[in-house]
């Protein structure tokens, strides 16, 4: 046992069981695919070029798809399960 930690060890049995486990996990990992890049990149500002790689890789075409003002976002109204959030918030804010 080192700084409190109960030590872990895979003998016997907790092995199989450990083993099992990892496979399990396997099966549920997310698949991540590569995305193509475009043939020309679009003029996202002044950008770090990785950045500009990544964004145009998920469909950006311009600088205005990354405009992150108030005047741009959905209406609250508009939000799934907003009523729902709100009464979850309070609660929490009240306890």
């Amino acid at each position: 046992m080192a700084c409190g930690r109960t030590r872990l060890t895979a003998a016997g049995s907790d092995r199989k069981n450990i083993h099992r486990h990892c496979k399990e996990n396997q099966l549920t990992r997310m698949r991540i695919e590569p995305r193509l890049l475009p043939d020309t990149l679009p003029f996202l500002g002044d950008l770090p070029p990785l950045l500009t790689r990544l964004y145009a890789a998920r469909g950006v075409a311009c600088e205005a798809e990354l405009d992150k003002s108030l005047a741009r976002l959905i209406p609250y109204q508009q939000l799934k399960g907003i009523d729902a959030a709100v009464d979850l918030l309070v609660t929490a804010l009240r306890e």
